[in-house]
C-alpha cells in the first residue's frame, strides 16, 4: 500500500461580500484547500462547515479566467 502525503492549504479571505475585512488575521475567515483522500485529480475545499470536493484543473482554469479578466 502506498503512503499518501497530506496536503493542506490555507488561504486568507480578504473581503467578504464585496466590502473588505480589516480585522486581525486570526480573526479573518479562511478558506482550506486540501487534497482528496482517493483521487488526484479532485480537491477538497472548506469553507466555514460546508465541504465541496471539484476538479483541480477546473479551479485552476476558473481561477485563470477571473486574472485574465484584468489584462
Amino acid at each position: 500500500m502506498a503512503s499518501r502525503i497530506e496536503s493542506i492549504n490555507v488561504v486568507e479571505v480578504y473581503e467578504e461580500n464585496g466590502t473588505e475585512l480589516k480585522a486581525l488575521k486570526s480573526k479573518k475567515p479562511s478558506i482550506t484547500v486540501r487534497e482528496h483522500w482517493n483521487r488526484r485529480d479532485f480537491v477538497i475545499i472548506n469553507m466555514g462547515n460546508l465541504s465541496y470536493t471539484v476538479l483541480a484543473t477546473d479551479l485552476e482554469k476558473a481561477i485563470q479566467n477571473c486574472q485574465n479578466a484584468h489584462s
